[in-house]
């Protein structure tokens, strides 16, 4: 019985191609190529789809990172409700310097705040917490950054505060009016007025401790809101203008909250 290989043994010498074996269609490799044309095409459908994705993703993003933001200053309010509660209603002092004393963030070192990228903190960055007044309720350094405050980036080096993107208001000493230590109580604010906020990363002089008030920079890394701890606990975002606005009425307000005077200051 003759086999395919015997049939082209018989036709050497001429040419094999698909008419001779299989009548009707060509063997012969015919080479695909894009033409110069066709290349552009994909490139532009590909540039097209990367600015439809791409955009979506910075979205699914952002919340994330704003749900987390959320967490770590509810998570603080809570702490310094527990704190009150266990000092007689006392608020933990907010690192209002000078005076260097203790307060809700860190215990200074050398009459400055701990510096994270010195030693003993570059080896051990958790000693630079432990001495701050909320660390016994909260015990967790990434409660204090926000995701998106990069520590790679050079302003975050020259800060003088590293440890936290967030403030406590002045309000709670009065804007240093308290003598040393001091705070006021808890409960002598009302619960809808600031206790923290969030900084402007951009701007290292708002870094300079633990605290600020109200017309100091507030922060730009999640657009045109910014989050925002009340006394009473809970946590409101709310748009920086509003904030601005809130802090430029005269009379006392969320932000300018000082229980000892008339405006608030």
């Amino acid at each position: 019985m003759r086999t395919p290989l015997d049939y082209l043994r018989e036709m050497s010498g001429r040419e094999v191609n698909r008419q001779t074996i299989c009548p009707g269609r060509d063997v012969r490799r015919q080479e695909v190529a894009f033409t110069f044309t066709e290349l552009l095409v994909v490139l532009a459908t590909l540039a097209i789809l990367a600015l439809m994705i791409l955009p979506a993703l910075a979205r699914s993003q952002g919340p994330s990172q704003r749900t987390i933001c959320s967490d770590n200053l509810r998570r603080l309010m809570q702490a310094t409700t527990m704190y009150a509660t266990d000092y007689h209603d006392y608020l933990p002092s907010p690192n209002w310097n000078f005076p260097w004393v203790v307060g809700w963030l860190y215990a200074p070192a050398n009459n400055s705040v701990p510096n994270l990228i010195a030693a003993p903190y570059d080896a051990n960055p958790e000693l630079a917490y432990q001495g701050g007044l909320l660390w016994p309720y909260t015990k967790n350094m990434s409660l204090y950054r926000c995701p998106l405050d990069s520590t790679n980036s050079p302003v975050w080096k020259v800060r003088a505060n590293k440890l936290c993107t967030y403030t406590m208001n002045g309000a709670v000493c009065g804007y240093g009016s308290i003598a040393q230590s001091g705070s006021w109580r808890l409960s002598q604010f009302k619960p809808s007025a600031f206790c923290f906020w969030e900084l402007l990363t951009t701007n290292p002089g708002d870094f300079n401790d633990g605290t600020s008030a109200p017309n100091e920079g507030v922060s730009k890394s999640h657009g045109a809101i910014i989050p925002v701890g009340t006394f009473g606990g809970s946590l409101d975002w709310m748009t920086t203008i509003n904030f601005y606005r809130e802090a430029a009425l005269p009379a006392p307000n969320r932000a300018w909250c000082n229980p000892a005077t008339p405006n608030g200051r």
